[in-house]
């Protein structure tokens, strides 16, 4: 593994660009959203209940210094890469996609990944592209061996993406939140390794190829 800074990057529809602290009032716009933070499960520690995280997203002023805290943190720690995706050569913020330490883990070769696509750009493959991009760049520069992650079973669009990327199922789990008589919700564990992910590189672009 290498220690090195995250660089911005291209694909065909998106820009995918180092987080600034300007556009966190937009990206919080889209994560207070409900049809959003119903499938975003990163942060069940810090509330008992899926409805008491929805509620406290609302408001700005107390989200403000958690999501400025968030760019704070980049600097601080080398290991945590996060990304901000803008529709190609336009100020059309899509979301964010995130790979850092996996907790269960001492070792930083294992990861883990997670995004958030506006749901007016969900469901036209953007989180699968830039996927596919930023993947490339941690098994290929940052030199890591693995992701592992977690996908609610009721976000098919999410863990099929990881499907499509090389991900392969290995479990299922119940989500950390503690509502769980009205919000029980599951989620399939997943992992890549880096060879797993390179060879479903090479096989995309021959069948690419062969079209």
């Amino acid at each position: 593994m290498k220690k090195i800074k995250p660089r911005e990057m291209h694909t065909e529809r998106l820009d995918i660009k180092i987080p600034t602290y300007e556009e966190q009032y937009y990206l919080w716009d889209i994560l207070r959203q409900e049809n959003v933070n119903i499938y975003y499960q990163s942060t069940p520690s810090r509330f008992k209940t899926r409805r008491e995280y929805q509620e406290a997203l609302q408001d700005w002023d107390k989200q403000k210094k958690f999501f400025y805290e968030k760019i704070d943190n980049l600097d601080k720690d080398e290991h945590m890469y996060t990304w901000t995706l803008y529709l190609k050569g336009s100020d059309k913020l899509v979301g964010q996609m995130t790979v850092q330490p996996n907790e269960k883990y001492d070792d930083l070769n294992i990861r883990n990944a997670g995004w958030f696509i506006d749901p007016k750009y969900q469901g036209q493959g953007l989180a699968y592209e830039a996927a596919l991009e930023i993947f490339k760049f941690m098994f290929n520069e940052v030199e890591i061996e693995k992701i592992e992650t977690e996908s609610v079973i009721e976000n098919p669009s999410s863990w099929k993406s990881m499907e499509k990327l090389g991900f392969v199922k290995t479990g299922t789990i119940k989500a950390g939140y503690k509502d769980m008589d009205e919000n029980d919700i599951y989620k399939y564990t997943l992992y890549c390794t880096k060879d797993m992910f390179l060879e479903n590189v090479r096989e995309t672009e021959k069948e690419k190829k062969l079209k």
